[in-house]
């Protein structure tokens, strides 16, 4: 999967969103992003990335494994699974968009950084996996230091004319809104 799911775990997140919370792309707690991916093919190396990637570093993997070259891009292949050391401190990042908020969230070693137009939340994933305890109003240099680490802001945008029968089953899935 991408993705995770969420059933409730977080109360209301995010004052006055239009969804309910047995939804998916909508935070980005560990309920959603920390999804397990396993691979499988012929010149698949065997091995077991024990870290947070990112879902780009996923294709570029694929592709060195099948010898086949690279893609241009943000992503890099996993080192580990060619049996290469890695630095298991850089940052890893997420962004969640919906109805025209959008939701940005960096990992630096066990500290998660969520930033939400409704503030900062900052998290000890080894201290607290359930995200529970905001740290971000007493550790304002972590928030700081791992703000330099958030991806991009990107804005949403529709280029395309959807026919009335996909908006509908999109509709229906959660994917837009009227």
């Amino acid at each position: 999967s991408d993705h995770g799911e969420t059933f409730g775990e977080h109360e209301n997140p995010y004052p006055k969103d239009h969804w309910p919370f047995t939804r998916h792309g909508h935070t980005l707690y560990e309920e959603l992003t920390h999804v397990p991916l396993m691979v499988r093919g012929p010149r698949v190396p065997i091995g077991v990335v024990d870290r947070p990637v990112r879902a780009f570093d996923v294709v570029p993997t694929i592709l060195r494994a099948a010898a086949a070259g690279s893609l241009p891009g943000d992503g890099h292949a996993l080192g580990e699974v060619f049996g290469e050391s890695v630095d298991d401190t850089l940052a890893v990042g997420a962004q969640a968009m919906r109805f025209g908020s959008e939701k940005r969230s960096a990992r630096v070693g066990n500290l998660k950084l969520i930033e939400t137009r409704w503030g900062d939340e900052l998290y000890d994933l080894e201290a607290d996996p359930d995200e529970l305890e905001n740290l971000a109003p007493s550790q304002a240099d972590d928030v700081t230091r791992i703000r330099q680490a958030l991806p991009p802001h990107r804005q949403a945008s529709v280029t395309q004319t959807i026919d009335p029968e996909t908006a509908r089953q999109l509709e229906a899935l959660g994917y837009m809104q009227e």
